[in-house]
């Protein structure tokens, strides 16, 4: 995942900015319709912790990073599950 796709409202210390980007809250959403058991890897890149508002994009990468591993919607709602 590319943080700086994110807005820099959540995710300032990146180097290329996207005003109007990703809100972290959308990307989070999106994160847990995911099947997890079909999730392998998974790889955060452009982070400058040097850049001010590093502490707030390591709490946004951080809370990607626990989207990607907690249990997904869909193992609470089989129904949910899409077809192989």
């Amino acid at each position: 995942f590319d943080l700086d796709a994110l807005d820099p409202q959540d995710a300032p210390a990146t180097c290329c900015h996207e005003p109007g980007g990703l809100r972290l809250d959308e990307m989070l959403q999106a994160l847990a319709l995911l099947p997890r058991e079909r999730l392998l890897a998974a790889e955060f890149v452009e982070l400058n912790a040097q850049l001010p508002g590093a502490e707030r994009t390591v709490q946004a990468m951080a809370e990607l990073i626990r989207a990607c591993v907690q249990p997904t919607q869909q193992a609470a709602h089989p129904e949910w599950r899409w077809a192989a």
